[in-house]
């Protein structure tokens, strides 16, 4: 019990302080170019013998330089024996001009992994690294959609869509 409180304080640490670190940088880009908002929902797994589950998530991404950017992420992935809950710090790279209507980006992630067998009630933590691509399409003005797969350690797969705001 004491190891789920600890990590409820380290989570909500990380995210204050990446909230913190993202309002730093936004607040520092030009009034037209800062970045954006997004929430996904998809399906994923942890382990390929076990069945996968749904997954949640929601990220800030910051522009950096040019095509760069960085995005931290909170997801939730809950299955029929595992629940995951994750923080991430996801590296994007968008391909093709970012004024464009549509265009593909690869991201790589690196993050802090809680897990939880409900058959066992065991909890233990990791490393979380994974890679994959995803295409960002605008829909109006500053709404966007964007399909997106990764694959990687406790990632195998992750498939979601995500709906997102720039600002």
């Amino acid at each position: 019990m004491q190891c789920r409180r600890f990590f409820g304080s380290a989570l909500q640490l990380v995210i204050l302080v990446s909230l913190l670190v993202c309002g730093t940088l936004i607040a520092q880009q030009p009034s037209e170019d800062k970045g954006w908002v997004r929430g996904s929902g998809g399906y994923s797994k942890g382990y390929l013998d076990e069945p996968g589950g749904l997954t949640v998530a929601g990220s800030v991404g910051v522009r950096l330089i040019g095509k760069w950017s960085i995005e931290p992420e909170v997801s939730w992935v809950s299955g029929e024996r595992f629940e995951f809950t994750q923080v991430a710090a996801n590296l994007i790279y968008r391909l093709g001009d970012p004024g464009k209507r549509a265009s593909w980006y690869p991201i790589v992630g690196i993050g802090y992994l809680r897990e939880f067998d409900k058959a066992i009630d065991y909890s233990s933590g990791g490393m979380v690294l994974y890679g994959g691509f995803g295409a960002r399409m605008s829909v109006s003005g500053r709404l966007f959609v964007a399909p997106e797969f990764r694959f990687g350690v406790h990632t195998i797969p992750r498939l979601t869509v995500s709906v997102g705001y720039d600002f």
